[in-house]
């Protein structure tokens, strides 16, 4: 039972913040940047995955040990009442029996041992009843729980792993980049015929995936300095966290379109990120080269455009004009050294 209520009060409070956040964001837009804006959207995920349980314990508005506490002796009490009171009660002896029947104190509720006679025991099967019920329904719903958990963690399981294969299959490696880009030479670059966009892939072995169409350097320099900015931020980790999220509350609809929400935040904090050392030319020609990769991803026939565990710089044509605008609005406008 606490489990259950655990879940529930965690979706509740991550959902609450999600909504919140989405109330004052025409107001939040003109203010905080495009980054701010996906940072407080890890807020209400930390909610969702264990942060309810930690902010509700350390306030103490809902003592949970407590609660188990009085749930133990609530049990306690329900067992007692199941064991018939004559078979729990000691012996009694003739003369004590006889003193009970003609005592002075004339109470048929007290034995001459003093123990008390209970009156009335008639609410007891209702009430064991009642409780039964109520164990009954809460494993079965713990139990279409945990299907739903493990059938969305198995179709996402089975999607990246089928994505990631046909990349890889036909993949060629990339020897040799002229970028200015500072890469540590941990990350690999591959091309490959699968790659609809070019994206970030893998979260305990990264690697950054580009399709097969031509790029020209200053083209490769922005795609890739998209590609290490999700590096640098982990954010395949935020995903994976997601992902985790998702499959706990799938039964939530809020939490699937506060996942939504976050995978186009973090793509547009990312490209306000690369801009930002832009002036209004370069930035023109970003955009372009978005474009550019957005037709080329709408003429391939890719087996998906959504993989959980990876990032997406050409998501969707309606995310795209949004994004221009981001773009074209970032502040701190400087002019892009040429390698």
């Amino acid at each position: 039972m606490n489990v259950l209520t655990g879940f529930i009060t965690s979706s509740v409070v991550g959902s609450l913040l999600f909504l919140i956040l989405l109330l004052f964001r025409p107001i939040t837009s003109r203010i905080f940047s495009k980054s701010w804006h996906y940072y407080c959207l890890i807020v209400p995920l930390i909610f969702l995955l264990g942060g309810t349980h930690i902010a509700v314990s350390s306030t103490g508005l809902i003592p949970y040990a407590v609660t188990a506490s009085v749930s133990q002796t609530s049990i306690s009490h329900e067992i007692s009442a199941i064991i018939p009171y004559e078979a729990a009660r000691p012996p009694v002896s003739e003369s004590a029996h006889s003193m009970n029947m003609h005592g002075s104190n004339g109470n048929d509720s007290e034995t001459a041992t003093g123990l008390a006679i209970p009156t009335s025991t008639a609410n007891r099967p209702a009430t064991n009843w009642i409780t039964t019920r109520l164990e009954n329904t809460t494993q079965l719903i713990l139990a279409i729980w945990s299907a739903g958990a493990i059938l969305f963690i198995a179709i996402s399981t089975k999607k990246y792993l089928q994505y990631r294969r046909v990349v890889l299959n036909n993949a060629k490696s990339v020897q040799v980049i002229n970028c200015k880009q500072s890469f540590n030479n941990k990350i690999p670059i591959v091309t490959s015929a699968a790659a609809h966009t070019p994206m970030l892939f893998g979260v305990i072995n990264p690697i950054i995936v580009l399709p097969n169409m031509h790029f020209t350097q200053v083209e490769l320099n922005m795609v890739l300095a998209h590609e290490m900015v999700h590096y640098r931020r982990k954010d395949l980790l935020v995903k994976a966290l997601m992902l985790t999220a998702n499959a706990i509350h799938w039964f939530n609809p809020v939490v699937y379109a506060l996942s939504r929400q976050l995978n186009a935040a973090c793509e547009l904090s990312c490209d306000e990120k690369v801009v930002s050392a832009m002036n209004t030319q370069n930035r023109v020609f970003y955009g372009k080269t978005i474009l550019q990769i957005l037709r080329h991803s709408t003429a391939k026939q890719s087996i998906t455009r959504d993989i959980a565990l990876a990032t997406n710089l050409c998501s969707s044509k309606k995310n795209f004009r949004r994004r221009l605008i981001s773009m074209m609005n970032t502040k701190k406008m400087k002019s892009l050294q040429q390698p």
